[in-house]
């Protein structure tokens, strides 16, 4: 994506209309700050997910473009004694065999470690990415503070295009990850890569989607449960090719197999085109959002049946999950979440739309976990514009419950202007 390229493809898909319903949001003042904004072409723009916490809070993350040869970069936030924030870019991506083009946040090993994917660069591969069809990258931290980049894998294209996938941990050192499009199925599979002994890695793939009722398009994360399945979801395909969410289940020989937990588009309530990845409770249920659905057919989503939802899916003792939608999002104040949620130790959800409050800028929401397991919603804050707008990454919530985000953009018509890291105390 290019500096000056709209930043959510699925904007021009929505009619903007003016609002003609109000959401019983109710509407409270908070604390938000900006903590860190970014100048494109010296420390990185378009910050297009969520940061990463370390275990003394300071805060990693990395822009899809910016930085010198405007191939992207990963920064680091260190909190001062005075309350400020410091920038430093760990890493410059180079392009070429390097790499170019972060396409996910970043995640830590046990040894301080962290690691990435991008969506080109690498090795030569088929069209559409002559040019390489994207790497997983390690970063190492270094005695005198700089950090030592490696491609740890280079994608091939046989597994398919690498874009959008945050990468995790098993139990074992094993990284996990998914592709989108681009494998012999067409439609997208999950990988995992496994290091040896002379410090290389081996790429298996789990499961390649076929694009019917198992799914197509991978988007947002995988989550592991505590018996070792994976959990992902799908923006396309199922009953109705609205999306799925899927689990993958660690077989005796080795291989995995996939069901499908939920297929969307289930009623004309139901939501539709999950987006921003799953999160797990510690009860084993899983949160996630959905682009469009949830509703009655109105304006500014009136062929979508509703501007996007929250849902919920709980396992049951037979082996079965009850899905149920928390909220539905109809325009006003808030219209089409985009990254997963945060939760907190209550139940509380916290997330982003990109669309609505003051101009379409975008909104922080909360859902408050009720005693009778209901869910209230609220509007934490409204992005007016200059300096932040479009959040799309996940929140991530520290230990006093600070919120910290992101967004793509700072102006949409201004490429200096590539987007900031906020807090939010809710």
């Amino acid at each position: 994506m290019s500096r000056k390229a709209t930043p959510f493809r699925f904007r021009q898909l929505l009619p903007l209309i003016a609002a003609i319903l109000v959401l019983p949001f109710n509407l409270y003042a908070r604390t938000y700050r900006t903590i860190s904004d970014f100048d494109y072409y010296v420390n990185g723009g378009n910050i297009e997910h969520g940061v990463t916490l370390d275990a003394t809070g300071n805060l990693y993350g990395t822009t899809m473009n910016g930085g010198p040869l405007d191939y992207g970069v990963v920064f680091k936030l260190t909190k001062q004694p005075d309350g400020t924030w410091a920038e430093s870019v760990l890493h410059f991506f180079q392009g070429g065999s390097e790499g170019r083009g972060p396409v996910s946040g970043v995640t830590f090993d046990k040894n301080g470690n962290l690691y990435g994917a991008t969506v080109a660069g690498g090795v030569s591969c088929a069209d559409p990415r002559p040019a390489g069809c994207g790497t997983v990258y390690k970063l190492t931290p270094q005695p005198d503070g700089t950090w030592e980049h490696k491609v740890i894998y280079a994608f091939s294209g046989t597994e398919g295009i690498i874009t959008g996938t945050e990468l995790i941990f098993d139990t074992a050192g094993n990284l996990y990850g998914f592709s989108s499009a681009g494998n012999a199925n067409c439609c997208g599979v999950v990988f995992s890569l496994k290091p040896d002994s002379d410090g290389s890695w081996s790429e298996e793939i789990l499961y390649a989607f076929k694009g019917g009722r198992d799914g197509n398009f991978p988007v947002g994360n995988l989550v592991f449960d505590q018996a070792g399945n994976l959990y992902g979801e799908t923006g396309q395909g199922g009953n109705k090719d609205c999306g799925t969410v899927f689990k993958l289940t660690p077989d005796p020989g080795g291989s995995w197999s996939e069901s499908v937990v939920h297929s969307f588009c289930a009623s004309k309530s139901d939501g539709r085109r999950p987006t921003g990845g799953l999160t797990m409770d510690a009860s084993g249920n899983l949160f996630g959002v959905t682009w469009w659905g949830g509703g009655a057919a109105m304006p500014p989503c009136p062929l979508q049946t509703g501007c996007g939802t929250v849902f919920q899916l709980k396992p049951q003792s037979d082996g079965s999950w009850s899905y149920r939608k928390v909220h539905t999002f109809m325009d006003t104040p808030s219209a089409q979440p985009y990254g997963g949620v945060a939760l907190d130790a209550a139940g509380n959800v916290y997330g982003t739309t990109v669309l609505n409050g003051t101009n379409d800028h975008g909104t922080i929401f909360m859902l408050v976990h009720n005693p009778d397991d209901s869910f209230t919603g609220k509007t934490l804050h409204i992005f007016k514009g200059y300096p932040a707008i479009y959040p799309t990454g996940t929140l991530v919530l520290d230990e006093s419950g600070t919120l910290y985000g992101t967004t793509v953009f700072s102006n949409p018509s201004s490429a200096s202007l590539p987007g900031v890291v906020f807090k939010m105390i809710p």
